[in-house]
């Protein structure tokens, strides 16, 4: 482990008042003071030292800010914070790690690692959380409102199927359907008014039907063998066409039959020549009479259909609309049939008399598409006597069709389905939004923790502030149990004074020795863990809002914990401090001077006088001394600081109450009876030129009168103390 110094330097080119600074000489040591009055620049330098705190997470600083610190381990710049760790305690510590609830008017304090941070994040996820509550309550509201339109809906549709069913149907018994519905498919479901109508008529009349036979199918005709005998030509003999002539062929075809066996004739009783008969008999076999024949048979086997078939009404309403139109179509293709029947029949009674002429003619039958007429019609009757044979299964599937068709309507009802879509995304938002605020109350949980993590230290913080008011303490933490926003037990740390009652209306020191204290905790927790030796510390003017009560405790902590770290650097704006720390081996100790001049802040080797003496009111003397001999001193932003913190210990030292110091130097100028107003502007001048910046400074001139009268009035009124002073600060008596 190295015991070399981390940090040898710091160049800062632009960071607030310094400017185009690039160094110090000598090098930065193991244990460095920097003394600086206000405003000179020590909590600007305390700042930098600051950022480098061991972590790469985005620093806050100047948009122009440039400067790095010059490391055993190179140049570390503002992008390299995580490279090493420094402990940094000044007025940003005390503002960011305590919190005082409603400020000055309650005892609940929050002592923690970036306190305020913790607290402002609370804060703002508090405001978050109010306002996703509104956005939740916007979402509710809308759920609401869609969820009425969506059950209304359904309510609608669930009371069209309640009407044609015996059992009670509500919007609850929809969704068992809708699952079980194809919802690429739901046209398929949908079912014709005429065909709903029918079927709700099914259901609620009883059954008054019967069975029905099937239809029978139209026989085929062999159309080709009739146009085959149309087409053919036939000479009839010499007999033949004497007798069609008289008209007597068919009268003599049927004697010979009748007279086949018989040798008289059963007309006129005259003797019968069989012979002739045989002729006769054998011209009526010939071909032409075969056709004759063949045309006969055809013609008598070739009848209009004339089958009564089941009327409409015999069946029942659920087929019934869809039988009566194929009923129709039926009886329209059956006129057409017989029609072209009778039309045939004619032909072949003509050919049959004209067998000698060739008929060309086309013949067609709709056959096919009656029969497949009378196919559709058999369906519907099997359909009808299934139903007859089966009523209850039959009504049952019915129901089913009649909800199915009813339920896929909802579906593509373009206002159910901008209901349901509504209804969705308001539930999405109301999950998404439920979600966000439990993530957050589990942010504002986890923050909550951070802060009461002090509950570990509160016993540490309590000693270290007994010893930081030299035993007698007036304040006390102590951690206390409250319900936080939810309703959930938090710790709370709160402040009570010595007698027991709420600490509230806490002086800035308190509040500073409180930050102190838990700063010094984390000083502690280092060196308890052993890793101080490789960690820097930083304190930025320690006492600056702490009475001189509170020096002597503040340096023995800083001397107790400087060797345990790597380095330290310490700036205070107090002489007393920076006396009391000097002590330290002047080979080990590094002494800087921190001032502004004009408007910029630069580092400097500690003056010689300031170095000499043992008291900085002896040191505010030679300055003003000096000014008051030369008044081109270059440094002349610092001596209103001077003026005003000489006469504020020389007033502290001949007046020592409690009174302002300016009402003290009324009452000392009353009593050397000098002229109140003159030493009331003098009071001003030197009071005001401690504050301002160089750029609005009096004019020069108020400044060196108001040095002089002050030396003067010391000088003449209070001889021993002005002479002690110039022997002490070894400076030429004068006349």
């Amino acid at each position: 482990m190295s015991t070399n110094p981390i940090i040898t330097n710091i160049d800062i080119t632009k960071y607030r008042r310094f400017q185009n600074f690039h160094g110090i000489t000598p090098d930065f040591g193991k244990y460095n003071i920097f003394y600086g009055w206000n405003y000179s620049g020590k909590t600007t330098l305390s700042r930098i030292f600051a950022l480098y705190d061991g972590f790469s997470e985005n620093k806050k600083t100047d948009d122009n800010a440039e400067f790095f610190l010059k490391t055993a381990f190179g140049n570390l710049d503002i992008s390299q914070t995580d490279k090493i760790k420094v402990h940094t305690f000044n007025s940003d510590y005390v503002k960011n790690n305590l919190f005082f609830e409603k400020q000055f008017t309650s005892n609940i304090i929050v002592v923690s690692d970036k306190a305020t941070d913790i607290i402002e994040t609370i804060k703002n996820l508090k405001q978050l959380r109010q306002d996703k509550t509104k956005i939740l309550m916007a979402f509710n509201k809308q759920y609401d409102d869609y969820e009425k339109e969506y059950n209304q809906k359904r309510s609608d549709y669930a009371i069209e199927i309640d009407k044609f069913l015996t059992e009670k149907f509500t919007a609850r018994n929809i969704l068992s359907i809708e699952n079980r519905l194809d919802k690429s498919k739901l046209n398929d479901y949908i079912l014709g008014d005429s065909e709903k109508e029918a079927k709700i008529k099914t259901l609620h009349n009883p059954t008054k039907f019967s069975q029905i036979k099937n239809i029978d199918p139209i026989k085929t005709i062999d159309v080709q063998k009739l146009l085959l005998m149309l087409y053919k030509s036939v000479t009839p003999s010499t007999i033949i066409k004497e007798l069609q002539k008289k008209n007597a062929e068919e009268w003599v075809k049927q004697g010979v039959l009748l007279h086949k066996d018989n040798d008289t004739c059963l007309f006129c009783g005259a003797k019968l020549n069989q012979d002739y008969l045989g002729h006769l008999d054998e011209v009526f076999k010939s071909e032409y009479d075969s056709l004759g024949a063949s045309l006969m048979d055809f013609n008598k086997n070739l009848n209009i259909y004339c089958t009564q078939i089941p009327a409409p009404a015999c069946i029942i309403d659920s087929y019934q609309n869809n039988y009566q139109q194929i009923h129709k179509l039926f009886n329209d293709e059956l006129t057409k049939y017989n029609n072209k029947i009778n039309a045939i029949k004619k032909i072949i009674n003509s050919k049959y008399n004209n067998r000698d002429l060739e008929f060309k003619t086309k013949i067609t039958l709709n056959i096919d598409k009656i029969n497949n007429v009378i196919k559709d019609l058999n369906d519907i009757i099997n359909n009808h006597n299934l139903f007859i044979g089966n009523e209850v299964e039959e009504k049952s599937k019915i129901k089913e069709d009649l909800k199915n068709c009813i339920i896929a309507e909802l579906l593509l009802d373009p206002s159910y389905k901008s209901a349901m879509k509504n209804l969705e995304d308001a539930k999405i938002g109301k999950i998404n939004t439920e979600k966000e605020i439990k993530d957050i109350d589990n942010q504002i949980a986890l923050e909550e923790t951070k802060i009461s993590d002090v509950k570990k230290g509160a016993n540490e913080i309590n000693k270290i502030l007994k010893r930081l008011f030299i035993g007698n303490s007036n304040i006390e933490l102590k951690v206390e149990q409250k319900h936080n926003d939810k309703g959930d037990l938090i710790d709370i740390t709160k402040l009570y004074r010595k007698d027991g009652k709420p600490a509230e209306n806490l002086s800035d020191g308190e509040r500073t020795a409180i930050a102190f204290a838990h700063f010094f905790t984390k000083v502690q927790d280092s060196i308890n863990n052993k890793t101080s030796k490789n960690e820097i510390l930083f304190i930025d003017d320690p006492i600056s809002s702490l009475d001189k009560n509170h020096i002597y405790s503040i340096s023995v902590m800083i001397k107790e914990v400087i060797d345990k770290f790597n380095q330290t650097f310490v700036t205070t704006h107090n002489y007393e401090l920076y006396r009391l720390l000097k002590r330290k081996s002047e080979n080990s100790v590094n002494y800087y001077y921190i001032k502004r001049v004009g408007d910029c802040s630069t580092i400097e080797d500690l003056p010689q006088e300031l170095k000499k003496y043992d008291s900085e009111y002896e040191y505010f003397f030679h300055q003003l001394y000096e000014f008051n001999q030369n008044n081109t001193n270059t440094d002349i932003y610092l001596i209103g600081h001077c003026a005003r913190r000489f006469l504020d210990k020389y007033l502290e030292y001949k007046i020592p109450n409690n009174k302002n110091p300016l009402d003290k130097l009324i009452q000392y100028i009353k009593a050397i009876e000098e002229d109140e107003v003159k030493y009331s502007i003098l009071y001003r001048i030197i009071n005001d030129e401690s504050h301002v910046h160089p750029e609005i400074l009096f004019d020069k001139g108020y400044l060196i009168n108001a040095v002089a009268l002050l030396l003067d009035t010391i000088k003449i009124y209070d001889k021993l103390h002005y002479e002690t002073l110039m022997e002490s600060c070894k400076l030429p008596f004068q006349n």
